[in-house]
């Protein structure tokens, strides 16, 4: 019996941008990493976090 493979158009699309940018960094860790940072910080949205939970005491 065959099986049918599900796919998903939206997984597909997301894996295809992330193969391109491993590409385009020449697959180094390192390149995209700092590559991802520097797109951050010229995103102009402002970044919040959340103060740590305490231990519940």
């Amino acid at each position: 019996m065959k099986t049918r493979k599900w796919t998903d158009p939206i997984i597909d699309e997301i894996r295809a941008i992330r193969d391109e940018m491993a590409r385009e960094s020449g697959y180094d860790l390192h390149v995209l990493a700092e590559r991802l940072r520097a797109s951050e910080s010229q995103g102009g949205y402002k970044l919040v976090t959340k103060p740590p939970k305490g231990n519940g005491k």
